[in-house]
């Protein structure tokens, strides 16, 4: 048996399994990054369109939460 058997997942053979995991992650990472940017702009639109400031307060919460998740998750591709 090889030092490499040790390392296989189960059930398969482990050649290709390294592959298909990384594949396309930075891909992946680019367009969440872009999907929570869109959802923060979209918080903050909703939030100086509104007139209920407790509302409005809890969308921009949610907003600078988003683009910090964005900016953590472009930051690591740097």
């Amino acid at each position: 048996m090889n030092a490499s058997a040790h390392h296989r997942e189960p059930g398969t053979d482990g050649r290709f399994l390294f592959f298909v995991l990384r594949m396309n992650v930075p891909e992946k990472k680019r367009s969440r990054a872009a999907r929570l940017r869109h959802e923060a702009s979209n918080c903050v639109a909703l939030a100086v369109s509104t007139a209920q400031t407790t509302f409005a307060a809890e969308l921009i919460d949610e907003a600078l939460k988003l683009a910090k998740r964005s900016q953590e998750i472009g930051a690591g591709e740097r």
